[in-house]
């Protein structure tokens, strides 16, 4: 029961997923009866329902902006849907690279090395900073379309700029 503690803790903290897999060979486990100190071995079907495992997932940090964005949207329903799509796809997936982000998103554009990833929200834009190997994203910037042109001019040397201006490089 101490590694379930365990499990429990961290489906709690929502660091990891629980998933169905391939039933795996026969076990044999063994149990106490009460009262008794004997152990006696119980072997269970040779195919159990399920085995469950830990996979990582990705954990979204700095989501107030993107709520501020939905608050300050309300009546826009589609761009709320986008939101909550894009919020779910970053929390469900662990991406290792480059590749399986736009397997998944294919919206994504990666404008620095460092890994900084613009996605489209219909008709708006958000700035993530995903690092692969953390397992982390963070939301650095949201805003209409019209500010993303104002504040970046669709253009990478002014992003990297803003990101040097704001000590995010």
């Amino acid at each position: 029961m101490e590694n379930l503690r365990g499990v429990q803790n961290l489906k709690k903290f929502g660091s990891y997923k629980f998933r169905k897999s391939v039933p795996f060979l026969p076990a044999t486990f063994h149990t106490r009866n009460l009262g008794s100190n004997k152990k006696q071995p119980t072997k269970f079907g040779t195919r159990p329902n399920f085995l469950v495992y830990l996979q990582p997932q990705m954990r979204l940090t700095n989501k107030k902006i993107l709520e501020k964005l939905k608050r300050k949207s309300r009546g826009n329903i589609p761009l709320t849907k986008a939101i909550d799509q894009l919020i779910k796809d970053i929390d469900e997936n662990s991406w290792k690279n480059q590749n399986e982000l736009n397997k998944t998103r294919k919206d994504a554009d990666n404008v620095h090395i460092d890994g900084f990833y613009f996605f489209n929200i219909n008709i708006h834009r958000t700035m993530i900073l995903i690092e692969f190997e953390d397992n982390e994203a963070m939301v650095v910037w949201a805003g209409t379309h019209q500010e993303y042109e104002t504040t970046f001019k669709n253009n990478r040397n002014t992003i990297k700029k803003w990101l040097k201006s704001n000590d995010w490089i």
